[in-house]
């Protein structure tokens, strides 16, 4: 089970195999009017699980997309696997989604890109 409400709160059963489709937007203005930003080959997206006060770099689940895996109508299948949530107990976790973006001049020299939080910290519950 699977359900993402109109305020991206996720709820999902422990263990199970979903794909949520993630469409990025550059803010809320740009999500009004339809505006939707497309990740270049050199961006990366990362979406994060985290407990309640677990700093993102510490999630426990972690995933990182690439201009690869861009789906043809512009958005990001976010895959988790059975194997991401079956051993967490039940309750509420958070998830975030970040942007690292950089442009071809940055990506040949050793430049950290900038960083852009494009979901803030968002409740997302498992379920048994």
């Amino acid at each position: 089970m699977l359900q993402v409400s109109t305020n991206n709160i996720i709820t999902m059963t422990r263990g199970d195999s979903v794909t949520i489709p993630l469409e990025l937007f550059y803010n809320t203005e740009e999500r009004l009017y339809n505006n939707p930003y497309y990740i270049n080959v050199y961006d990366k997206v990362f979406f994060a699980i985290m407990e309640p006060n677990q700093p993102f770099e510490d999630a426990i689940v972690k995933k990182i997309y690439t201009y690869s895996d861009l789906q043809s109508d512009g958005t990001i299948n976010i895959e988790l696997i059975s194997a991401d949530t079956e051993f967490l107990h039940p309750g509420d976790y958070y998830y975030t989604v970040k942007i690292l973006k950089k442009s071809a001049e940055e990506e040949t020299e050793d430049s950290t890109g900038s960083v852009e939080t494009v979901i803030q910290k968002t409740r997302f519950t498992l379920v048994d």
